[in-house]
């Protein structure tokens, strides 16, 4: 076939598979954040959707799949200079937190006893871990692909690893040790362009399922 031919192809597949995702997103934000009725959607019909999408990713690039991680972002309104009343809410209600006045940005800490705590605790208690926090829209980066990904994992314990590497850390926070929206993002991207280079069986076999059923405030964080 002509390569021209075959890069549009790819192109139109990358195109579907974005609109798909932000569409997902969306409709998971709506659901567990927003807390909606919707017409033949629920947790288990997105998480079918989530995985073909997943499955039927062409091969492509980390900056391929940025361009699709950042439109699923923007899917659920996630902006680190953003963070919406709802989004609170959601970590508040959904993840058990409680509120802390430390800075003068809002924040969380986390209780121990919650599920996303434990998840994410190697990556704030590794030997000279960089990180304090992780901005509200970090975490719900975070929560939102465990919860949809029950069928076909993209974040899992190998990414988690890779978050807790040092010169890793280092690409994410600012100089207070918040891990952004946008360097995770990216960091994700790399990993999953170069777990799938390897063909590692890191993808889709990491299954982690959250029970989600379900202020304006600059740089909130979600704390350790």
């Amino acid at each position: 076939m002509d390569p021209a031919i075959v890069a549009q192809l790819r192109t139109w597949a990358l195109d579907a598979i974005a609109q798909g995702l932000e569409s997902v997103a969306t409709n998971w934000s709506k659901l567990n954040v927003d807390g909606l009725c919707l017409r033949k959607k629920t947790l288990a019909s997105l998480q079918m959707e989530y995985r073909e999408l997943w499955e039927g990713l062409p091969d492509c690039s980390a900056e391929d799949i940025e361009r699709l991680l950042r439109r699923y972002a923007r899917g659920i309104r996630l902006d680190d200079q953003r963070v919406t009343v709802s989004h609170s809410h959601f970590l508040e209600a959904r993840l058990r937190l409680t509120r802390s006045n430390r800075t003068s940005a809002a924040s969380f800490r986390i209780k121990p006893a919650d599920d996303t705590w434990e998840w994410l605790q190697p990556v704030f208690r590794g030997a000279g871990s960089l990180v304090r926090s992780f901005t509200i829209p970090s975490a719900l980066y975070v929560v939102s692909h465990r919860s949809l990904g029950a069928l076909y994992p993209i974040i899992t314990e190998a990414f988690r690893d890779e978050l807790c590497e040092i010169k890793v850390q280092e690409t994410l926070i600012n100089p207070s040790g918040h891990v952004r929206l946008l360097p995770l993002i990216a960091a994700h991207s790399r990993w999953l362009a170069h777990a799938r280079a390897e063909a590692t069986p890191a993808l889709g076999d990491d299954s982690v399922t959250l029970d989600l059923a379900t202020h304006e405030g600059d740089d909130a964080d979600f704390w350790s």
